[in-house]
């Protein structure tokens, strides 16, 4: 509830939730390594339930091969709008 005596209700949004933890674990382990992130970390950043990261991920490590695999993406993708000498 709010000061205000309305409760604030949050929508579900299991697509926003799984991008908010892949973008809050890439700054993680970019900043301070696998070994050093916890996924209370993790999910503090994102703002969610540590519960979330097994629902949509496993586990740590498969959270850390979703991020492996976006950032892998993300470089194709710059790579194919690069020019070719």
């Amino acid at each position: 509830m709010t000061g205000g005596g309305t409760e604030v209700v949050r929508r579900r949004d299991a697509a926003r939730t799984r991008q908010r933890l892949l973008d809050a674990a890439l700054k993680r382990f970019a900043h301070d390594g696998y070994a050093a992130t916890t996924v209370r970390d993790i999910t503090d950043d994102a703002g969610v339930n540590v519960a979330l990261v097994n629902r949509y991920f496993q586990s740590k490590e498969g959270l850390f091969e979703a991020c492996l695999e976006a950032a892998s993406e993300e470089l194709r993708r710059i790579a194919d709008h690069a020019p070719h000498p």
